[in-house]
């Protein structure tokens, strides 16, 4: 493992956000076991997952070195065999299905039974497949200008700023947008013969399609037909609420006229075209890792409740454990008990290697890592990439976890690691949007053009340099951030 003196002379990229160490733990251990062996492609990390008063909390720091190298590869590849990625992403459905239909049947099987281990194995296999498949998607995100470079290397005149967002959205709805889509048809129905037995169907199929969308990696909850029965009569209380799901799925449709309007207007050769739908088809793609991440990590969750109950451990405990140790773990194995004490109610470093392995330290070493590490990201000047263009001013929230969602009031602008489908509420309410992570197809990117609000991307220290009820101007046009008082 790197010394604490060696990773300060490193440039790090970042990333953070909340999430239990066991959910984290899939991609961590993903990175190891599957990445290469299905891509070809590395991810070299120095993974932290630490517990704080607030909850718990995960750190990756890639270096700009290492990864630049694995991101020209993954280019490269595109341009060698375009088709690779569409068999990647194949792949990555076909083991979707699989881990919704092993973690059922893991939940229906005794802890300890040759069963139950049997399909924990194949679940974990898929959740790692998932995974492998689709890590290199985070190669993008520290490099804009090289990726634009790739795509538009070859015009003779540079693109506006408001082009590129333009020509970087995705051609396929997100599945928070087909969720929204869903539930206005079924309210549409709804308003001419009520809560009928039909519409009880279709909200129950809604559950079955978009149970997880709301989990993350430390949040995990089903959506059943109760829930998306109380979304409907929320639309059926307040019809405002359902114009404006109608408004946002009618920007959808302008914003894909426009970008076909603007392709046409520029001319672009069939090369360019290839290679721009190619990096919007990864936006996708990243959505649909989405979905299935949220998926194994409600799964997996609900694995360590069921061995808790069953073998009566410690939930909380059960927590610090990677997937991988779960089998030794019921076993009652003592070696296994012994790392995951180290961790618990602190913490553990890991890094993954160039050569797939990786090493960990746990407890108060992982603290210290933390600590040195988190010091070399100064706080200063916010400046980042255009998500989407405007300028607003507004009173900051920084919103790290699902429980800080309670204190965000609209008109607020969001502050946060980076936004995933459960942040879509707030989305709405936001004046603007800053993040510290994130790439010009990047979900806080591709949301806020929908909403038609500005965001930032990619600051890296807003989290860390803003605070609650800061007055800020966010200058969107130029990728700039400053605080007002």
């Amino acid at each position: 493992m790197l010394t604490q003196e060696q990773v300060k002379n490193i440039k790090w990229y970042r990333q953070s956000g909340a999430g239990i160490p066991l959910c984290i733990g899939l991609a961590y251990e993903a990175c190891a076991n599957a990445m290469f062996y299905y891509t070809g492609f590395r991810l070299p990390v120095m993974g932290l997952f630490m517990k704080t008063p607030e909850g718990f909390s995960f750190y990756n720091y890639f270096d700009y070195s290492k990864i630049t190298k694995q991101l020209d590869l993954v280019l490269a590849k595109f341009t060698q065999d375009p088709d690779f990625y569409a068999g990647l992403a194949h792949d990555l459905q076909v083991s979707r299905h699989k881990i919704e239909s092993f973690g059922r049947q893991m939940l229906d099987s005794k802890v300890g039974s040759p069963e139950f281990t049997q399909v924990y194995g194949s679940f974990l296999e898929n959740a790692w497949r998932c995974w492998g498949d689709s890590l290199f998607l985070d190669l993008y995100d520290p490099f804009e200008d090289k990726i634009m470079d790739f795509v538009f290397g070859e015009l003779k005149q540079p693109l506006k700023k408001q082009d590129l967002t333009t020509l970087t959205t995705p051609d396929s709805m997100t599945y928070q947008q087909k969720q929204q889509k869903d539930l206005l048809a079924v309210y549409n129905k709804a308003v001419v013969s009520g809560l009928t037995q039909d519409v009880k169907v279709d909200l129950q199929k809604m559950s079955d399609q978009y149970y997880w969308l709301k989990n993350d990696f430390e949040v995990l909850q089903y959506l059943d037909e109760a829930y998306f029965e109380d979304q409907l009569k929320q639309l059926l209380s307040d019809g405002d609420l359902a114009k404006a799901i109608k408004t946002n799925l009618e920007r959808f449709v302008y914003l894909l006229k426009e970008k076909s309007t603007l392709i046409s207007s520029l001319n672009l050769s069939r090369d360019v075209q290839d290679r721009l739908a190619f990096v919007n088809w990864t936006a996708e793609l990243r959505d649909e890792r989405k979905r299935c991440t949220q998926i194994s990590n409600y799964y997996v969750y609900q694995a360590i409740v069921k061995i808790a109950q069953e073998l009566n451990l410690d939930l909380e405990w059960l927590k610090y454990a990677l997937p991988s140790e779960l089998p030794s773990v019921i076993q009652g194995g003592k070696q296994v008990k012994q790392v995951i004490d180290q961790r618990y109610g602190l913490g553990m470093v890991m890094e993954i290697l160039e050569d797939d392995s990786f090493e960990t330290a746990s407890g108060a070493t992982a603290q210290e890592y933390l600590t040195i590490m988190e010091g070399l990201f100064q706080m200063g000047d916010i400046r980042g990439s255009t998500g989407a263009m405007g300028r607003v001013t507004g009173r900051a929230k920084v919103v790290l976890s699902q429980s800080d969602f309670e204190k965000f009031q609209k008109g607020d602008i969001l502050i946060a690691p980076m936004t995933r489908p459960e942040y879509v509420p707030l989305m709405k309410l936001a004046s603007a949007i800053v993040t510290d992570e994130g790439g010009i197809t990047c979900h806080a990117a591709i949301v806020s053009r929908e909403l038609g609000i500005p965001c930032v991307i990619g600051t890296q220290i807003a989290t860390k340099t803003l605070k609650d009820g800061d007055m800020i101007e966010v200058n969107a046009n130029h990728g700039i951030v400053k605080i007002i008082k």
